[in-house]
């Protein structure tokens, strides 16, 4: 198992894990802990839509603007779809707005979701 797998092996009742089974548990679990406390510089990219204006930042390194996006997700039939999260989106570019409504793709950069492209007039 690695961080990589969507579909973790399902353990059977009273089945006995070997030290490397354990082994690789533990890391797959450190591994998405220190990507949310964001010791990985980049990760995973979303998709959404802003529920409300994010600003451009005051200043790039200690005063950034926040919003909420509304993530999407493909569904079954390879349509977007509202998914159920929600996330916190920081903006640290200095001279860019975004509005309500606006289409962004966000990544996890330094423990924080940040505008990586916005579709735009």
């Amino acid at each position: 198992m690695t961080i990589g797998d969507r579909q973790p092996p399902e353990f059977k009742r009273g089945q006995v894990l070997r030290a490397a089974d354990l082994n690789s548990l533990a890391q797959s679990v450190a591994a998405i802990l220190s990507r949310f406390q964001g010791n990985q510089v980049q990760g995973e990219i979303l998709t959404g839509k802003l529920d409300g204006n994010l600003n451009a930042a005051t200043s790039f390194a200690n005063s950034p603007a926040t919003a909420t996006l509304s993530v999407w997700v493909k569904d079954e039939n390879g349509n977007y779809v509202e998914a159920t999260r929600n996330v916190t989106v920081t903006n640290r570019f200095e001279n860019l707005n975004f509005v309500a409504g606006q289409i962004l793709r966000v990544q996890w950069i330094d423990g924080e979701w940040q505008p990586v492209a916005a579709d735009c007039e």
